[in-house]
């Protein structure tokens, strides 16, 4: 898979970078670690590319961390109970490094799984080749990731070579998005989504997959019925005892009004 065509690394210099590869210790299979001890890791390992941090290790803060330590929680069975994960956040607000860092731990990281499918949604075209674009800068600056992946960019696709992994960019106006499994998804700006189609196939997708994960990171939406609202007010319900379900998590770290809860009917995501 991703042998052949732009982007694919020549045969004899793929097999050398493989070994290097696996020779390398990670920094995040270190004994001793939590699960999301070791996600926190593998996100500190990578190197920002842009910016007045440019050439130094990815540091989350204090928020991001306590994030990730509520998504990637396991209970007594060692599974992860959510399944959905909302964050609500401003702009500036560096969310599309976190959610391309992520979708790099699932695809390549810890949280890897033999032949997962990775998938960021987007609205437009424009839009997903942003998560694609600062993934492959990540990879770019990091040996160990760039040895064991092949990009294919006018496609948006990244093939981890090691656990036949596949990541792809999606939008609203792909024709179809039949025949998927998704193991991780991650869906940008939801709150500038007309409609919840994409969301629901994405969701409705998952079925087939033990423990998936969807992540949606998103300003909030203008329009009190929006999905992304919907998503907001079903994450306030939960925070206020309302209804019980630890498939579902919202950390929204600016205060949010509940908009028309009483109208939601329904939970807007499907377990």
């Amino acid at each position: 898979m991703g042998l052949r065509g732009p982007g694919a690394k020549p045969l004899i210099a793929r097999r050398e970078a493989l070994e290097g590869a696996d020779s390398r210790s990670c920094s995040w299979d270190a004994p001793g670690l939590s699960r999301a001890g070791r996600v926190i890791t593998f996100l500190e390992d990578l190197e920002i590319s842009t910016g007045k941090h440019a050439r130094t290790k990815l540091r989350l803060r204090p928020w991001q961390r306590k994030f990730i330590a509520a998504v990637y929680r396991e209970n007594k069975h060692g599974i992860r109970p959510v399944r959905t994960a909302v964050l609500s956040m401003g702009r500036k607000n560096g969310k599309s490094q976190l959610a391309a860092a992520l979708a790099l731990c699932h695809l390549c990281g810890p949280e890897a799984e033999s032949r997962g499918e990775v998938y960021s949604c987007a609205n437009d075209r424009f839009q997903s080749g942003r998560i694609f674009n600062e993934m492959v800068a990540l990879i770019n600056h990091h040996p160990t990731l760039s040895a064991r992946t092949n990009i294919t960019s006018f496609r948006k696709e990244i093939h981890d070579l090691v656990n036949g992994s596949i990541y792809v960019a999606l939008t609203a106006e792909a024709k179809t998005k039949m025949g998927l499994s998704p193991s991780f998804v991650i869906y940008d700006e939801l709150g500038s989504a007309d409609n919840r189609a994409l969301f629901d196939a994405m969701d409705s997708a998952m079925g087939g997959r033990e423990n998936p994960l969807m992540l949606v990171i998103s300003t909030q939406a203008a329009d009190d019925f929006a999905p992304m609202s919907q998503l907001i007010d079903y994450g306030l319900q939960l925070k206020g005892g309302d209804i019980r379900d630890p498939a579902f998590h919202l950390t929204a770290p600016r205060r949010t009004r509940i908009r028309g809860a009483e109208n939601l009917g329904a939970p807007p995501i499907r377990h």
